[in-house]
């Protein structure tokens, strides 16, 4: 250490700069006296570089968005101009000057964001449907922005973690002081299409990796036994779907745990981190069943309610225009649909309008022409299970 001790604070500072993580930067600045003082005088610097280096191509104000909705939750009706105000900053986030990160204690809230992110983005890779291709920066740009983007959803319009030391809602009540219709606009019709399948995407996976955890706790014991009982919280309400019948009545069994997954999810893929990194079964399965409550809509509901075509809105905005088939091949590459959504919609034709795209099909007269049919280019519920909107 006393090599790089003796280093003029210029090269301190770009050592600094590189650590790969918070957590190595504190090991440093804690070993070392020398590097402590250098950091404390260019904290800022070496935190907006850290900040920059993690999250890649991803537009940092997705993270900020998800940082900054932290207990701004939609079913308090006190809320809701402030989350307005929040959802129209992160969509005119060009607009806004670059200062807008010029707080330390921002940087430190983005890595940390940014480590629980990484972990599910890891986990994502692992899943048996990727090859061992590692993920292009573009492919990895796509992905953190859904999850950023998932996590800023559920901390608005998701679900409570458990608490025994305080009562929240267990279920999503936001529909109290939005309806459908201004949820979907202020997060949805800001994005192109493409990224609102992205979302999908996320959203499909965070599931997988649930219904995963319990087909695994399954294959030991069904819902309804007591092993399964004894590991939720004894102050826990009791959800009527856990209800038993009377002794008049025929015993209602439900073994299946599926229908806890879509509740676990609106938790967001910060809560899934946490339940991943538990140090074993155990503690890992205590924290499942202290937030399993049963849910059956799904983001994939949501889309299917969603069916009017309402044009985009800043900064997606932009898609909408004639000729966009020239056009998109000039915005950055992560401002792009990926080549998996194109293929599925457009095939080898040029996308030509991006909320629709055209689907032949055989006229009902079987002699006659086919029949050029519009559909809407969002709700590949099938390609949502292996990410065909990120796929290269």
């Amino acid at each position: 250490m006393t090599a790089l001790e003796s280093l003029p604070s210029e090269l301190q500072i770009l050592i600094l700069e590189e650590i790969p993580d918070l957590a190595s930067l504190h090991s440093l600045i804690n070993a070392s006296p020398a590097y402590r003082h250098t950091y404390l005088h260019s904290s800022k610097t070496v935190l907006h570089q850290l900040v920059s280096r993690a999250y890649g191509l991803t537009d940092v104000s997705d993270a900020i968005a998800a940082v900054d909705s932290e207990g701004l939750y939609a079913e308090n009706e006190s809320n809701k101009a402030k989350i307005i105000a929040l959802l129209d900053r992160r969509r005119r986030h060009a607009e806004l000057p670059r200062s807008r990160l010029s707080s330390e204690v921002q940087s430190v809230k983005l890595l940390e964001l940014y480590d629980k992110l990484d972990h599910v983005l890891q986990t994502y890779c692992a899943q048996p449907h990727r090859s061992n291709a590692a993920l292009s920066p573009v492919e990895r740009s796509r992905i953190l922005r859904a999850l950023c983007r998932l996590q800023t959803y559920c901390n608005i319009f998701g679900t409570r973690e458990w608490a025994e030391s305080h009562a929240l809602e267990r279920r999503p009540t936001w529909h109290r002081n939005f309806t459908i219709d201004e949820m979907w606009s202020l997060f949805f019709r800001t994005m192109p299409p493409w990224e609102v399948e992205e979302f999908g995407s996320i959203w499909t996976f965070v599931r997988q990796v649930y219904s995963d955890l319990f087909t695994e706790i399954s294959r030991e014991f069904p819902r309804s036994s007591p092993q399964w009982k004894a590991l939720r919280p004894a102050t826990m309400p009791i959800d009527p779907s856990e209800l038993y019948g009377s002794e008049d009545e025929e015993e209602y069994i439900n073994d299946d745990y599926d229908d806890y997954c879509n509740h676990l999810v609106a938790l967001g893929p910060c809560f899934l981190s946490k339940v991943l990194r538990q140090q074993n079964k155990c503690t890992q399965r205590c924290l499942l069943a202290s937030n399993s409550v049963t849910a059956k809509s799904s983001f994939m509901d949501l889309v299917n309610v969603v069916t009017a075509h309402q044009p985009l809105l800043h900064p997606a905005d932009k898609y909408e225009v004639a000729n966009i088939a020239n056009a998109l091949s000039s915005f950055p590459e992560t401002e792009q649909p990926a080549p998996g959504w194109k293929r599925h919609w457009y095939g080898p034709r040029p996308v030509d309008q991006v909320m629709s795209a055209i689907v032949s099909e055989p006229s009902s007269d079987e002699a006659g022409p086919t029949e050029d049919i519009y559909q809407r280019t969002i709700g590949y519920f099938p390609g949502w299970t292996w990410g065909y909107a990120f796929s290269e």
